[in-house]
């Protein structure tokens, strides 16, 4: 078991009981799914870009991504509908907690000017982290002269939460640090 996941079974799912009032252990709320996304328009002019995204979400994660296609087309960006415009991979069960204990121990602190979330960034059900340098991942270093190219991605911390006030209740909760706005 992960410390992450233990932490919240034991720790923190207690302490969300006694300060929400929660009579039921069914309505505690926790983190619900990772979403990691990485998008260009260059998928569309060649389709063998992606390989290096997807490896890198691969290598991450551990999972094989899927690929997103665009829903509509949009003229400012030379899209057309159906495109190849990223690919995209949700983490959901105990794969949440591995993947949460690798962005807290291994890319936060390796994030240059971070100091935390800021609370406005935070919705009422998620927060998004977008990382700009893919090198910082531990899992991606070894092989860096392949991935130098790779824009960046984005990481998205679902939660089962109502309002703001909980998802930082959570967050704070598994001691990732925030910043007011």
């Amino acid at each position: 078991m992960n410390f992450f996941h233990y932490h919240y079974e034991n720790l923190l799912s207690e302490d969300l009981l006694l300060k929400q009032n929660i009579t039921k252990t069914q309505s505690i709320f926790g983190i619900s799914a990772i979403s990691l996304s990485h998008s260009s328009r260059n998928f569309r002019i060649q389709e063998k870009t992606l390989v290096l995204p997807w490896v890198a979400l691969e290598l991450f994660s551990g999972q094989s991504p899927k690929q997103t296609r665009a829903r509509q087309a949009f003229s400012n960006f030379k899209i057309l509908s159906r495109d190849l415009v990223g690919c995209k991979l949700n983490i959901k069960h105990s794969d949440v907690y591995s993947i949460l204990s690798k962005v807290y121990l291994l890319v936060l602190p390796r994030l240059r000017g971070f100091e935390g979330i800021y609370k406005k960034q935070i919705d009422d059900k998620s927060v998004t982290l977008g990382l700009t340098n893919l090198l910082i991942l531990p899992e991606l270093e070894e092989n860096a002269n392949f991935f130098e190219k790779v824009q960046g991605i984005h990481i998205t911390i679902q939660m089962t939460t109502q309002t703001s006030e909980e998802s930082v209740l959570i967050l704070s909760g598994f001691q990732i640090p925030m910043i007011s706005n």
